[in-house]
């Protein structure tokens, strides 16, 4: 289906009859934008030729920015008739976030999209859904942050000169101001944003600008209070806006092996700035960003690392013990050709690994860096009693049950790894399931009943 056109590009047209069928009968640009918007879709290639014969670039960087915002993630081709600078930049960086395709969001509550916090019971509402409901664990992406108090409460609007879209032109001068360290700046020209879905990926952009310093592979951590606060004016991409934050901030772990105590006192100051800033609004997503957080940075650890030891703990807090126990298992167990059933073997193996404390130098291990899949799904009550189900990030945005004994919660580890390892290590589960602790047994089942249902599909 055709969009819309609006009526004032109707009447630019010479009235409601349209734009004539050939764009060479517009008499002016107006009318020229309301031909290539209704006929992007049916004939994208003669809307491309026309943008790139427009002799005025000015004409020509107007119209692609209309049609970015018309068609967000179906224009790439366009891109290349830009001259190399701001606009064709945009134009390219638009057409990668995939969340722009959609329509935006009905309005909801944070609460209603936010993931178990860490260490809390699974609410009996999401334990008792059903199979319906076992893909769909509510995530931190899909937090809507428009029932939130705006962030810049006495902040007016700042509007800049333009030739290109309003839509643009503002949100290259929020980007410029956040460069430049300055939030509200940046927040301002985002408030003169006309359109409301591009008034909020403006403050989006604008937070992961202003959290990348002008230097290469750093972070302007001192500004994580800005940062959250102009993620907080993303609206309903704040969930989203957080996970690109929560994810540079991740990326700063070294190797797992490295001998490396300033880098993770660097990633500590990070997660505790990046929850310290949340916290004042909803400190259980606060707490919950948190551990996602390291979950994510020990995935990355330990997927880089070339040994599988126990280095990290000489320097990490206590809520990062979890995921280090779970991403030295994962990696372990993912890197072995061992095909042992036997569960107890495991944990010792990874124990072992996780006393060496040593550290060496070397290149980054060519490791598996992207998030493995979500094997997921919150326990049924008749499945666990209420009082065993405390969970924790895995690896990232996905979960596990953790135990409060270091050994079972290895065994927890080993077991989720060996779901994960390629080929998965079937005997290991199926040697598990009838394991005299609750927890242990159910995680052998429900990783049994993941991969079957993943083989299926």
């Amino acid at each position: 289906m055709l969009r819309a056109l609006p009526l004032a590009g109707l009447l630019a047209c010479g009235g409601p009859a349209g734009p004539p069928e050939d764009p060479a009968d517009c008499p002016d640009a107006a009318c020229r934008e309301a031909w290539a918007v209704g006929r992007y879709e049916a004939d994208p290639r003669r809307v491309a030729e026309l943008v790139r014969d427009l002799p005025d670039p000015v004409e020509r960087v107007a119209l692609v920015s209309r049609l970015v915002e018309a068609f967000p993630g179906e224009t790439a081709a366009l891109c290349g008739a830009l001259e190399a600078g701001p606009a064709r930049k945009r134009c390219e960086e638009l057409n990668q976030r995939p969340h722009l395709r959609a329509p935006l969001p009905e309005p909801g509550r944070p609460l209603d999209a936010r993931a178990t916090p860490a260490g809390a019971k699974v609410p009996a509402e999401n334990a008792d859904a059903g199979d319906a409901a076992d893909d769909s664990t509510p995530r931190l992406v899909d937090v809507d942050g428009r029932a939130w108090p705006p962030p810049f409460p006495d902040l007016a609007p700042r509007e800049v000169s333009c030739a290109d879209s309003r839509n643009a032109c503002q949100s290259l001068a929020a980007r410029e101001a956040a460069t430049r360290a300055d939030a509200e700046g940046a927040a301002a020209a985002c408030l003169a944003v006309p359109d409301e879905k591009w008034r909020y990926e403006c403050f989006f952009q604008s937070a992961e600008q202003l959290l990348r310093s002008r230097k290469a592979g750093h972070l302007r951590l001192s500004r994580m209070d800005a940062v959250v606060a102009l993620c907080r004016g993303a609206g309903p991409y704040l969930g989203r806006c957080l996970t690109h934050v929560q994810s540079e901030v991740a990326g700063l772990a070294p190797p797992a092996n490295r001998e490396a105590p300033a880098d993770w006192a660097r990633v500590r100051r990070a997660v505790e700035a990046l929850a310290g800033a949340l916290a004042p609004v909803d400190a259980d997503l606060a707490a919950d960003l948190a551990d996602q957080t390291w979950a994510q940075a020990l995935r990355l650890s330990y997927a880089t690392a070339e040994r599988v030891v126990g280095t990290p703990l000489r320097w990490l807090p206590e809520a990062a013990v979890p995921h280090v126990r779970a991403a030295a298992a994962w990696a372990l167990v993912g890197r072995s050709h061992e095909r042992d059933p036997d569960l107890a073997a495991w944990v010792g193996r990874v124990a072992e690994a996780l006393a060496d404390r040593s550290s060496t130098p070397g290149e980054r291990h060519p490791g598996r860096v992207r998030a493995p899949r979500d094997l997921w799904r919150a326990p049924r009550p008749e499945e666990l009693d209420a009082e065993l189900v405390r969970t924790v990030h895995y690896l990232g945005e996905a979960r596990r049950l953790r135990a409060p004994e270091e050994a079972e919660d290895l065994a927890l580890c080993v077991l989720e790894g060996a779901a994960l390892a390629d080929p998965p290590r079937r005997e290991l589960l199926a040697a598990a399931r009838d394991d005299p602790r609750p927890r242990v047994a159910w995680t052998a089942r429900r990783l049994a009943e993941r991969l079957r249902e993943a083989g299926s599909r």
